[in-house]
Formats: C-alpha cells, sequence, structure tokens
C-alpha cells in the first residue's frame, strides 16, 4: 500500500496541472474550432458559388439560346420574304430600280466632297438603268393583256376609258424604250431618211411614260372618292337591311381597296416626280432642274412602296 500511494504522489508531481496550461489547452481548443467554422464557412461559400454559377451559367445559355432562335427566326423572314420579292419579274425589277436610285442618291450626296465618287455613283446608276431596260424587253405585250382585262371586268365606262388609255401609253412608252436600249446596246441608228433617231426615241419613251403615269393618277383619284362615297351609301342600306357581320365584310372590303389604291397614288406621284424631271419640265418652266438627290429620293420611295405592298400580298 505504502508503494502504491508512493507511485500515485509520484506522477502527481511529474503531471501537474497548473492555471496556464488549461489556458493553453482552452485556446488551442477554440482555434481548432474557428478554424474548422472557417473551412466550414469556405465550403458553404464554395458551395453557394458553384450553385450561383451554374444558375448563371444556365441563364445565360437559355439568353444565348432564345437569341439564336430570334435571331435565326429573323434571318428566316428575312429570307423568306426576299425569296417572294425576287420570285417575281415586277419584284426583282423594283429591287434594282432601288439600288438604281440609291447609288443617283449618292452620287448627289457626294457631290461637293468627292466629285470623282459622285461621278461614279452616277455611272453605276446608269448602268443599273440600262440592265433594267434589257429585263423590260417585251414588256409592252403584257399591256396589251391589261387592257383586254381591263375591258372585260369593268363596268363604269370613265374607269374604262382613263384606265385603258393610260396602259396604252405606257405600252407606247414600253416599246421606244425596248427600241431605245437595242439600239444604244448594238450600237446602231435608224436611216437617216427615216428621221428617227436614238434621242427621238428616248424622248417618245419619256413622254409617253408622262402621259400614262398622269392618266393612272387620275385614275387612281377616282377609285379613292369611289370607296368614300360607297362606304357612305352602305351606311345608310345598312339599315334595317343587312346585319353587323355583313356590313363589316363589307367595309373591310372598302377599306383594303382603299388602303391599296392610296399606295398606288403614293408610288405613281414619286415615278411622276422623276418622270416630270427626265422630261425636263423644271428646266422649261423653272429654268432648273431637280436636283440627283430629290430625284434618288423619290425614285427610292417609289421601289419601296411597291415591295412592301408586294411583302404584304
Amino acid at each position: 500500500m505504502i508503494i502504491i500511494h508512493h507511485i500515485i504522489l509520484s506522477n502527481m508531481k511529474e503531471q501537474p496541472v497548473t492555471a496556464p496550461a488549461l489556458l493553453k489547452k482552452t485556446q488551442e481548443n477554440y482555434q481548432q474550432m474557428a478554424a474548422g467554422l472557417e473551412h466550414s464557412t469556405n465550403i458553404v461559400q464554395q458551395s453557394s458559388l458553384e450553385k450561383s454559377g451554374a444558375l448563371k451559367r444556365k441563364t445565360s445559355l437559355e439568353g444565348e439560346q432564345g437569341t439564336k432562335k430570334t435571331s435565326r427566326s429573323m434571318i428566316y423572314k428575312l429570307a423568306k420574304t426576299f425569296n417572294e420579292m425576287t420570285s417575281t419579274y415586277e419584284g426583282r425589277d423594283k429591287l434594282t430600280k432601288l439600288i438604281q436610285f440609291g447609288c443617283k442618291f449618292l452620287g448627289w450626296y457626294h457631290l461637293v466632297t468627292d466629285p470623282e465618287q459622285s461621278l461614279r455613283f452616277l455611272s453605276i446608276s446608269e448602268k443599273f438603268r440600262d440592265a433594267r431596260s434589257v429585263f423590260r424587253l417585251t414588256k409592252f405585250l403584257f399591256e396589251i393583256k391589261r387592257m383586254q382585262i381591263i375591258y372585260e371586268n369593268s363596268e363604269d365606262k370613265f374607269s374604262i376609258i382613263i384606265n385603258i388609255l393610260s396602259r396604252l401609253f405606257y405600252l407606247f412608252h414600253w416599246l421606244f424604250d425596248n427600241m431605245f436600249i437595242i439600239m444604244k446596246l448594238s450600237d446602231t441608228e435608224f436611216p437617216r431618211f427615216t428621221g428617227i433617231t436614238r434621242d427621238a426615241l428616248k424622248k417618245l419613251s419619256r413622254k409617253s411614260w408622262l402621259i400614262g403615269i398622269s392618266l393612272f393618277l387620275v385614275y387612281c383619284v377616282k377609285i379613292l372618292r369611289k370607296t368614300y362615297t360607297d362606304e357612305s351609301d352602305l351606311k345608310v342600306a345598312a339599315v334595317n337591311k343587312m346585319t353587323v357581320r355583313e356590313v363589316k365584310e363589307n367595309l373591310q372590303i372598302m377599306t383594303k381597296l382603299r388602303r391599296d389604291y392610296q399606295m398606288n397614288f403614293a408610288r405613281v406621284f414619286s415615278d411622276l416626280v422623276v418622270c416630270v424631271n427626265e422630261n425636263d419640265l423644271p428646266f422649261k418652266v423653272l429654268g432648273k432642274r431637280i436636283n440627283h438627290g430629290v430625284e434618288g429620293t423619290f425614285g427610292m420611295l417609289a421601289a419601296l412602296i411597291y415591295l412592301y405592298g408586294l411583302s404584304k400580298h
């Protein structure tokens, strides 16, 4: 027993438990706890950041996919519209016309700042004009068919006369224009005894165009006036005689017809500005021609109106 008591006392002497030791041990425990807490916090933050990054990547991917779908849809619609426009002769002609008068406008724009560039654009415009004339060969034959359709389908005598006369002068316009472009490209002239020159054919073509376009404007005004009078008559006649649906359908037809002829009027009036300038009427009356900028603007406007109507139909 004495020996055991001696051993216990000796151990207590070798490992005394002091306050500094306990404090140091407590500090070590707190440091371990703090390190563990910091490590767990880093893990949570890293997990949160990974989730946030994944969400951002997912959102970005969805946004990119949506943008790609929108871009593809827009490209598809533009390609479809372009295909519809270029699938007809008139559509291709008006696209070429847009380029022709666009170059004419750019020629006017660079006239002061860069005369050499201006001449280059005006030369391109003339080449596109000749190209359009080549594609209009035999177009005068279509006017014969149009006159036949007008005569068979129109009831109003005034409309028949005005419209057929308009198409007749358009026929002369295309015919003289065809003769002019053939002689220009082949560099030939009529025999001298005929007294017909290329310049004379060009003037005849432009004068025929002026008369034809003026008559068609009169026809457009007449049709527009008729739509308003017919609309008033319809509203009066609809009382107790037509259903609401029938009135609505008839009004929609009249509205569509009016809109079409309003666009026709705007398009033909824009062409009239170009036609008047080509016939030198402003120079003869005012002593000054309309500049290429105004002519190019109205030419592009006429082409765009036609292409817009073509895309809607």
